[in-house]
């Protein structure tokens, strides 16, 4: 069977026949690019159009240019993310919570974790990637983004599960089927297939079964796929008595697709009727009925506290792990890293660094390029072509600063570290960033 057909068969009771083939002549066309503006890092240059309407700071590009080539791309003066999965941002503006603990369960590449880190700077978000290649994506990119109110994890669900009752807000951005992504990427042609749905079905409900568990009652469970067939989307939530909806109402002339169910409202995003690819988003309170309480077992802590450095780093606490990296998290988090360094494979976002064996800190690029507090190092702001050489991990002349570490800039913003050693500089761009 051709994706077409497939495709066909799963939006009967969606599309009608006319919208259907409004949407195929859709999947044809090129699709759009769109960034969102980092509040932290302004003064962004780049070719922008008009706004995404349903979320603040971020606009569509008049071009799409060569990202990699682009310092305010490695500056993370912005994050490249398609325009319907920013509709999360509008989401989190209708609800009435204040959430102090926040899952993002399949976190990367991180798009949808900016918005909760932002909207919630007052909260814990972690953010979990079990798979080590999209968990090195995700660090890089919330590193770039600048906030420390975050903890990675590298957990599978049913690591999570042993929690218990344990976050006030819970995003499962789930594996899906790529229905939305069709027009977007060959690949998702070419592994579009029933046995995928059936595979993603199965991965999905055994995500919400381990992840559930841990949301504290009247907890909001945040629900989207880039997929649009019920099968992956309402279906899961046709008999959780444990879950009451909440229906969001965007404005019609967003010409989102609106909810098929009345009892379970979710919202669809289609090519043919927005600037952007294939979503399907809804949200769910958790009732306070049948809540068992959690005895969590203690262990020996996996994080001390340390204060040996020759500098602090206001507002934060810095920790040191059992293998000697130290990092620092929030004041005040720190109960939590510990409890949850129990059950998940977790730590702080803002790395420091590794010590020497004189017991010096040998900084790592999250000191340099996170937006709560300046690192007591010389900053130099680089010109263009020493941008080039530093994004390329070239050595850079010595700026007279020999033995000291000093914070690459551009435009007072941080690049990352470079180490003055007299004669030049050595070059400390992690390897799987450097542009070649």
């Amino acid at each position: 069977m051709s994706w077409q057909d497939l495709l066909d068969g799963s939006l009967v009771g969606i599309l009608d026949d006319a919208e259907k083939k409004e949407l195929f002549a859709s999947l044809q066309e090129k699709g759009v690019t769109s960034i969102r503006l980092n509040p932290r890092k302004q003064g962004a240059k780049v070719a922008m159009t008009e706004p995404v309407p349903w979320c603040a700071d971020a606009y569509y590009l008049k071009n799409r240019p060569h990202f990699n080539r682009e310092v305010d791309f490695h500056l993370g003066r912005y994050y490249v993310q398609e325009a319907s999965s920013m509709f999360l941002n509008y989401v989190l503006q209708q609800l009435d919570i204040a959430p102090q603990r926040i899952l993002d369960m399949c976190a990367a590449p991180g798009g949808k974790s900016l918005p909760l880190i932002d909207a919630y700077p007052e909260a814990l978000v972690i953010c979990n990637e079990v798979d080590p290649k999209r968990h090195a994506t995700l660090e890089e990119n919330l590193t770039k983004w600048g906030a420390t109110n975050v903890v990675l994890a590298k957990s599978n669900s049913a690591a999570v599960k042993t929690l218990g009752p344990t976050f006030d807000m819970i995003l499962i951005d789930a594996p899906c089927s790529g229905e939305g992504m069709l027009r977007k990427s060959e690949a998702a042609r070419k592994q579009y297939s029933a046995g995928l749905v059936k595979q993603c079905v199965s991965m999905q409900e055994e995500i919400l079964n381990h992840v559930l568990p841990t949301l504290k009652p009247n907890g909001v469970l945040i629900y989207s796929t880039c997929t649009w067939n019920r099968t992956e989307n309402e279906n899961h939530f046709a008999h959780r008595s444990d879950l009451n909806p909440i229906r969001i109402s965007p404005p019609e002339e967003w010409n989102i697709y609106p909810s098929i169910s009345e009892h379970i409202p979710m919202l669809r995003f289609f090519p043919h009727r927005v600037r952007g690819e294939g979503l399907c988003m809804g949200v769910f309170q958790k009732t306070d009925e049948n809540v068992s309480t959690h005895r969590r077992k203690k262990s020996a802590a996996h994080f001390k506290k340390y204060n040996k450095l020759d500098f602090s780093l206001a507002g934060h606490t810095i920790l040191q792990n059992s293998l000697g990296y130290l990092s620092a998290l929030t004041d005040g988090f720190v109960d939590d890293l510990q409890s949850l360094s129990q059950h998940l494979q977790c730590r702080p976002l803002l790395t420091l660094g590794a010590l020497d064996r004189k017991k010096r800190l040998i900084p790592d690029i999250a000191l340099a390029q996170q937006m709560a507090c300046l690192p007591p190092y010389p900053r130099e702001n680089l010109n263009p072509e020493l941008i080039e050489k530093f994004l390329g991990r070239a050595t850079l002349p010595s700026f007279g600063s020999d033995g000291n570490w000093i914070v690459a800039c551009h435009e007072d913003l941080p690049l990352g570290f470079v180490k003055d050693v007299g004669r030049h500089c050595n070059n400390y761009y992690p390897s799987a960033r450097a542009v070649r």
